[in-house]
């Protein structure tokens, strides 16, 4: 992950980069937790303002906050999708299906 040259060590961004986005699943996961952050500062960042500056900018940097939280429950949904449960609007074979699928898991 690292190269020695000349008693300096760089990171090899190529090794990086494969480790890191290797698949689109793990992209998903490193915005899922930039966007969990940027909300998370946000939030602290609405209060300081709040109280220095007004009401106006708090609900300014505050919708900031609500749309990195949005997007990170977007991400989170795409990266898990939801479980199939049984429904009676299916035929009990289906239903059977989907209750051995359930418990494989």
């Amino acid at each position: 992950m690292f190269r020695h040259n000349l008693l300096l060590f760089y990171p090899d961004y190529a090794t990086i980069y494969m480790v890191l986005f290797s698949s689109i699943g793990n992209v998903m996961k490193i915005l899922q937790i930039l966007f969990c952050i940027l909300s998370c500062l946000c939030v602290a960042a609405a209060v300081l303002v709040g109280v220095f500056c007004g009401w106006e900018w708090f609900a300014l940097v505050g919708a900031f906050a609500i749309v990195f939280a949005g997007a990170m429950f977007l991400i989170k949904r795409k990266r898990t999708p939801p479980r199939r449960t049984a429904d009676f609007m299916n035929s009990p074979e289906e239903n059977e299906k989907i209750s051995r699928e359930n418990n494989d898991e």
